[in-house]
């Protein structure tokens, strides 16, 4: 593990050469707020076992996570709920959600036009997809 004085170490390094730097998940999160509205219904693609931006979003929104993922950790009692899906065949009726969030999930798709006609078809009119990937 590390010791105290590592971390100390480590902070000093960071702020000498990361201070004021964002990185990509602060960069999402901003853009996820940026767009999100009180009361919005939330699609995250691809949210992961653990549907940590969902849950990160719940305070402001009613959210829905989908991963192919066997277990996902919600007692699916309340926001945010979790399913098991596949993005090509989303499981919910037109213009269901506000706003589409995916974090690292495009690069996988083996049919993403597919995948991205599935978000146009569940997202209301004037509702937002916001995408990050790391290639």
């Amino acid at each position: 593990m590390f010791s105290d004085e590592d971390r100390k170490k480590c902070d000093e390094l960071y702020n000498r050469y990361y201070r004021g730097r964002k990185f990509h998940d602060s960069l999402y999160r901003e853009m996820i707020h940026k767009h999100l509205r009180a009361g919005q219904r939330v699609l995250d693609a691809g949210c992961g076992r653990y549907l940590t931006f969902c849950k990160n979003l719940t305070p402001a929104a009613w959210v829905v996570g989908i991963d192919m993922e066997p277990a996902l950790e919600t007692t699916n009692q309340s926001s945010p709920f979790g399913i098991r899906g596949n993005l090509d065949t989303l499981p919910f009726a037109d213009a269901s959600f506000d706003m589409i969030i995916s974090r690292s999930v495009v690069e996988h798709l083996a049919d993403p036009p597919r995948v991205f006609r599935e978000f146009a078809r569940v997202l209301r009119p004037g509702g937002k997809v916001v995408i990050i990937t790391p290639n």
